[in-house]
């Protein structure tokens, strides 16, 4: 098949910024290569959403002048100016923006945009197109907020490379790597590799790092430092080893679809602490990570003295998290997709045929 992947970013291009989307969009592309021609269609990196879905929209008219592709993969709200052609379309889900709004208390204007009209574009964006959603709470948010039927929403959890982001075999390695990038090889490292915004809880760290002045906190935000927390702009492809490095990873974010920093964290074997946001909130239903994911900042301090103190229940809850991560691979979501994709094609193919 001939697909067409929606993105203001280029994956292809890793100098350049690198979020969630950005890298599923390229670990997907990069296994449904393998058996599909899939072709990145990115412009509009620097403006806003709205602008950047025009850019894109004008952009993909421009190139069906000349060619036409079997289906078309959009992202969020980039996928609203796509609803009315008639091109088999996927749409992903990595969270809502109503969903955000509700947990996310921001500015009245700023709650009033996402209200009426970014929430508008992704209800647009699912008109006509199969639409994925990267964890069940993402799913429901869609059910609940956009109306759009349950049973019309696939779930596929993002995913981690398994064989990058890896356990350490031994201690003298973390060592190693901690000497490398200049972190204290005496203390307990936890790690924070969101973006430092109040979304992510970006706050909680820091007054994480005045609770327990013992411990080392290390952010892959910007290179800064102040007593025992840290920052390293690490690049992409270097953020395994920050992982590998750490003792606990640090969840606290208020809104999120699916974190790859938090499962990229589990396959390295890190225990985490979390707060129940997007597919964290779907772990908390399984007993092996339930007493992980907590409900305010004091259980969260309370969790992380726990395991700070306790090696052996980190070790055991390492074990569980790379265990859950391994059934995440990029592999088994690639396939998932590729499934997603044909039967978008063959739903198009089925409503052209009654139309005649």
């Amino acid at each position: 098949m001939n697909v067409w992947m929606i993105t203001p970013y280029s994956p292809l291009d890793r100098s350049k910024f690198h979020g969630g989307v950005e890298v599923f969009s390229f670990e997907v592309r990069e296994r449904l290569s393998k058996k599909h021609r899939v072709t990145f269609i990115d412009k509009g990196e620097k403006n806003s959403e709205f602008v950047k879905s025009l850019a894109l929209a004008s952009e993909v008219r421009r190139l069906l002048k000349s060619e036409r592709p079997d289906v078309l993969i959009s992202n969020g709200i980039l996928g609203w100016s796509f609803s009315t052609l008639e091109i088999p379309r996927v749409n992903i889900y990595h969270g809502t923006y109503e969903g955000m709004r509700r947990e996310v208390k921001g500015s009245l204007l700023g709650s009033l945009h996402k209200r009426l009209f970014l929430s508008y574009l992704e209800r647009l964006s699912g008109k006509n197109a199969l639409k994925v959603a990267v964890s069940s709470n993402t799913a429901d948010e869609l059910h609940e907020f956009y109306g759009f039927s349950r049973k019309d929403i696939v779930v596929i959890e993002g995913g981690t490379d398994t064989r990058r982001f890896v356990p350490l075999s031994n201690s003298l390695e973390k060592a190693q790597l901690r000497k490398k990038y200049g972190i204290p090889t005496d203390k307990i490292v936890c790690a924070y590799t969101a973006s430092s915004t109040y979304r992510k809880g970006w706050d909680v760290v820091q007054r994480l790092s005045e609770c327990f002045p013992d411990l080392f906190f290390l952010c892959t935000t910007r290179d800064f430092r102040k007593n025992n927390i840290a920052g390293l702009e690490i690049p992409y492809d270097q953020i395994h080893e920050i992982y590998q490095l750490s003792d606990i990873y640090l969840y606290p974010s208020r809104y999120d679809g699916f974190s790859l920093g938090l499962i990229e964290a589990m396959s390295c074997g890190l225990p985490f602490v979390g707060f129940p946001s997007g597919f964290c909130r779907d772990l908390k239903g399984d007993p092996s990570f339930s007493f992980c994911i907590v409900e305010n900042e004091e259980e969260f301090v309370k969790l992380l003295q726990e395991l700070s103190n306790d090696e052996s229940s980190r070790l055991a809850l390492g074990t569980r998290c790379r265990r859950f991560a391994e059934s995440h691979d990029w592999d088994s979501v690639a396939k998932k997709i590729d499934v997603v994709l044909k039967k978008a094609v063959e739903r198009e193919g089925a409503v052209n045929a009654k139309q005649l």
